[in-house]
């Protein structure tokens, strides 16, 4: 399962309706097992992506150093 953006964009609305003191039942009906299984891997993948920008600036501020 993927997680849309549109998707995301509903689940944070339920959420933040639910913390606001709306009736849970429209959380208790988004937040799946299926759910919550494909908010991790969204947000593995995006560390993922982060860990890769964070080795290619490491390397260009060495590259850089060694430049001085």
């Amino acid at each position: 399962m993927t997680i849309t953006t549109e998707e995301l964009a509903s689940i944070r609305a339920i959420a933040e309706a639910d913390r606001d003191g709306a009736d849970g039942k429209a959380w208790d009906e988004a937040i799946t097992p299926d759910t919550v299984m494909a908010l991790c891997d969204r947000i593995e993948k995006q560390q993922d992506a982060l860990n890769l920008v964070d080795m290619a600036l490491s390397a260009v501020r060495s590259a850089l150093e060694r430049y001085k």
